[in-house]
């Protein structure tokens, strides 16, 4: 019968066809959601593994992708490289729906991701401030690529998709601010994670992603700059040219440089003793 280390094989190997076909992070998440509740329902060999892979993906596509996006049964099998027939992903389709009652769960912890991480930059709308060519979409991707990745390991299958996420933004947030202790706390009252849960799920994920190089994020922090005053020789005869350019460049006066919010720390610790009014998220 499959094992957790098929189940990771077939998800890695799921995960290269995602990227081929460029379908959305949802769908994957859907195709990942769909095969892991089929193998709890059923015992599959594992010589059915990619065929029941491949189903679980196209089901996923048809469900969320446009119509214009997804490719006929055969084109799929055959680009997918399955060794699948027509035939045999069509009686797989209908096999996997019946036993699922028709029934398939398109929410995944991407979702989760993407309300979480909305709610975080809503109420810290300068974290990502500090960082160099950094936007919110941008870094959405970032945090996605290392979400699909870490639904390849079995043992993240103990934790709630909103465990999971929380857990992995705040490995995100400690790279990212030295003020992160703060934005953790405030995601753990959100989402009501137990302390151990967390520290346990952040351990597994941690892990896995060292393992696949994926642990560190190569984030280019901005460091503001301290203003200079322009040296100029005084000349007696040109005093009023020389005050001109001290009002032009604002001499007298150093310009002050806005502080950039890297880590949004002095909002965070003028709030730390205030309520936050968070509705809390909840996602099984």
């Amino acid at each position: 019968m499959i094992t957790s280390e098929h189940r990771d094989e077939g998800v890695i190997w799921l995960l290269n066809l995602f990227n081929k076909f460029r379908f959305s992070p949802e769908t994957f998440g859907a195709a990942v959601g769909i095969l892991d509740k089929f193998i709890s329902l059923v015992k599959v060999p594992p010589k059915y593994l990619r065929c029941v892979t491949i189903t679980c993906l196209y089901l996923a596509a048809k469900t969320l992708e446009e119509d214009d996006i997804v490719p006929s049964t055969q084109i799929f099998a055959r680009i997918s490289g399955c060794g699948c027939s027509l035939s045999e992903i069509l009686r797989m389709e209908l096999v996997i729906l019946k036993k699922l009652c028709w029934s398939l769960p398109t929410t995944s912890s991407i979702d989760v991701l993407h309300i979480i991480h909305t709610v975080l930059l809503q109420h810290h709308p300068h974290l990502l401030d500090g960082l160099k060519d950094m936007t919110p979409s941008r870094h959405m991707s970032i945090i996605t690529r290392k979400l699909l990745t870490c639904l390849g390991q079995h043992r993240l299958l103990m934790f709630p998709p909103i465990t999971v996420v929380v857990s992995m933004l705040s490995l995100e947030l400690e790279q990212m601010t030295s003020a992160w202790f703060p934005l953790i706390a405030l995601l753990q009252r959100m989402t009501n994670i137990d302390n151990q849960k967390l520290i346990h799920c952040r351990e597994v994920i941690a892990s896995y992603l060292s393992s696949v190089r994926m642990s560190v994020t190569p984030y280019q922090k901005i460091v503001p700059q301290k203003s200079k005053k322009r040296k100029v020789e005084q000349i007696d005869d040109d005093d009023d040219i020389y005050d001109s350019i001290k009002r032009l460049y604002n001499e007298d006066h150093i310009m002050e440089i806005p502080t950039i919010h890297g880590s949004c720390s002095s909002e965070l610790h003028q709030n730390t003793e205030e309520t936050f009014s968070v509705h809390t998220v909840c996602a099984n």
